[in-house]
């Protein structure tokens, strides 16, 4: 009877696993069929021409846990056509079951002519790989592999190395895009070099939209009600010029990032960012201008048509993102940075131009500015970790030319001890509070030092 049992227990096991493999093995098969036909049922449209996929030849090797695919396609825009095969491995185990299918794909060109130029771009005809986590939900987060890019002209030659783009992909609509490469170097006339390692781009949208949907952004006409997120970001930067005038020479900066985040406000025309900016080291001719930069900037109320407007023409309309914004507000939460000693720089400061509202856009001329600015509250702080300003700038003596760096010192201590005055003694720090009240026409340091009146002094001496 036990045995019986255990027979009948194994049995069971045994239909629960070929029931399990074979269920992921049908919908694998449904997912790929139902990607191949979303392929070649669209057309690409690029503005100056369309791409259309033809599907010439396509073989399916089912299995119980994984299968294999040979797509053979025609891609055209009206002309000649050129043709690919992409062969394909999709797994579909138990533990897919979980996560989502996994799909890798090999691509290489098989008309002589396409082949032939790709080998001289990329080295290999077989110059991309796709992988694929599709999930029951019917998103894909898809990965494209190119191989290493070279170019080599008569007085430049560059090499990409591990270029690649991600996309999160449903139904042929996309929500977030990420292109980078693993490297990028060489020199651009045979005297400048650049650098740049693990470098990548980040768009990420507030839903999945087509295509077509996301063709005006190329016209930046109304981007910021999609965006949700936008990133940089690069390990490693350098710049090298053997050119004798230059300065400086050489510039690198390491860990450089770049993240803003556009959030919906509960008020439909409004819109809430928030970004954060770092830095770890900026050196210049080999010497440390400085380390541990970092920045964070949110925004509040900002009015979507003023945010376009901020885009579209900076320099014009800088001002209008701020007075086309009803109850708007900006607070630097961090600014700072250390010098090459090792000495701290910070800022933080709240504007709030609740004062102004949608009504204030009108506003051209520079008196009715300077009213306007009368109508935003500010609050600030700036603290310098040195017991003078002198103190803090001399740790660029060098980064300069040594008679450029004196002039400016020389120019700078005559004022030393006013401005000095400005700032209290905070520990290790010199700390100088700004505040500014709705209708006044200064800003007061500390709440007692009238900031017009030591500039009008300073320009008196």
């Amino acid at each position: 009877k036990k045995m019986k049992k255990v027979i009948f227990a194994l049995a069971v096991v045994l239909i629960a696993v070929f029931g399990v493999a074979f269920y992921g093995s049908t919908k694998a098969k449904e997912s790929y069929d139902r990607g191949v036909a979303r392929l070649t049922s669209e057309t690409l449209k690029l503005g100056f021409f369309n791409i259309k996929a033809n599907a010439v030849e396509n073989d399916y090797d089912k299995g119980l846990f994984s299968s294999r695919a040979v797509l053979k396609l025609e891609l055209t825009d009206g002309r000649d056509p050129v043709k690919f095969e992409a062969k394909t491995t999709l797994k579909h185990g138990f533990a897919e079951l979980f996560s989502g299918f996994k799909a890798h794909s090999d691509v290489k060109a098989l008309t002589p002519e396409a082949a032939l130029s790709l080998k001289k771009f990329f080295g290999t005809d077989e110059f991309l790989s796709i992988d694929a986590l599709i999930k029951f939900d019917k998103t894909r987060d898809v990965t494209l592999n190119l191989a290493d890019i070279k170019t080599n002209e008569d007085d430049s030659s560059f090499v990409i190395s591990k270029p690649f783009a991600k996309a999160q992909i449903k139904e042929n609509k996309i929500k977030s895009l990420e292109f980078g490469f693993g490297k990028i170097g060489g020199d651009t006339d045979g005297v400048d070099k650049v650098d740049i390692e693990n470098a990548s781009m980040l768009i990420e949208l507030n839903d999945f939209k087509s295509f077509d949907d996301l063709v005006p952004f190329i016209n930046i006409q109304t981007p910021y009600e999609n965006i949700a997120k936008i990133g940089l970001k690069a390990e490693k930067i350098s710049f090298n010029s053997a050119r004798g005038y230059d300065f400086p020479k050489s510039v690198d900066i390491t860990g450089m990032s770049f993240l803003t985040q556009i959030k919906q406000n509960a008020d439909a025309n409004l819109l809430d960012t928030l970004t954060d900016v770092s830095l770890g080291a900026l050196d210049v001719d080999g010497k440390k201008a400085f380390t541990q930069l970092n920045l964070s900037l949110n925004e509040k109320n900002v009015n979507k048509e003023a945010m376009a407007m901020y885009v579209t023409g900076p320099k014009e309309s800088a001002l209008y993102k701020i007075l086309m914004s009803k109850n708007y507000v900006m607070e630097i939460k961090n600014f700072s940075f250390k010098n090459q000693n090792g000495k701290e720089l910070k800022f933080n400061a709240v504007a709030d131009a609740s004062g102004l509202g949608a009504e204030s856009k009108t506003l051209h001329d520079d008196v009715a500015i300077q009213t306007a600015l009368k109508a935003v509250k500010f609050d600030g702080e700036i603290k310098v970790q040195a017991a003078s300003i002198t103190e803090f700038l001399s740790a660029y003596k060098g980064l300069m030319a040594d008679s450029d760096f004196n002039q400016m010192m020389d120019g700078i201590k005559p004022f030393e001890e006013r401005v000095n005055s400005l700032f209290a003694k905070d520990g290790e720090y010199m700390s100088a509070k700004f505040k500014h009240d709705v209708g006044s026409d200064d800003l007061l340091v500390n709440d007692k030092i009238s900031l017009k009146e030591f500039i009008m002094s300073l320009m008196a001496n």
